[in-house]
C-alpha cells in the first residue's frame, strides 16, 4: 500500500513539473502588445489589398466594411442594433 501511494504522489509531481515546463517554455517567444498589433495590422492590410477590399478602421482597431449602406433615419432609443455578420478566414 505504501508503494502505491508513493507512486501516485510521484506521478502527480511529475505531471505538475511537466505542465509547468511546457507552460513557461512557450513564454520566451512572446511579443509585446504593440508588436503583435503591428503584425496583425500588416496581415489585415495585406488581406484587404489582396482581395481588393476597402475597410474602415475604428480608433479601437476594429476593421469594418459596409457592403450595403442602409437608407432611412439613424436608430434611436432603444439603442439596440441587430447585426448580421459573416466571419471569413
Amino acid at each position: 500500500m505504501h508503494c502505491y501511494l508513493c507512486k501516485k504522489i510521484c506521478m502527480k509531481y511529475t505531471l505538475l513539473i511537466l505542465v509547468a515546463l511546457i507552460t513557461f517554455s512557450n513564454c520566451r517567444d512572446a511579443v509585446s502588445y504593440e508588436e503583435q498589433l503591428s503584425i496583425d495590422s500588416q496581415k489585415i492590410d495585406a488581406y484587404l489589398a489582396e482581395k481588393g477590399l476597402t475597410a474602415q478602421k475604428t480608433d479601437s482597431g476594429l476593421y469594418h466594411i459596409i457592403s450595403v449602406e442602409g437608407a432611412g433615419p439613424n436608430p434611436v432609443t432603444p439603442p439596440l442594433l441587430k447585426l448580421n455578420t459573416k466571419a471569413t478566414s
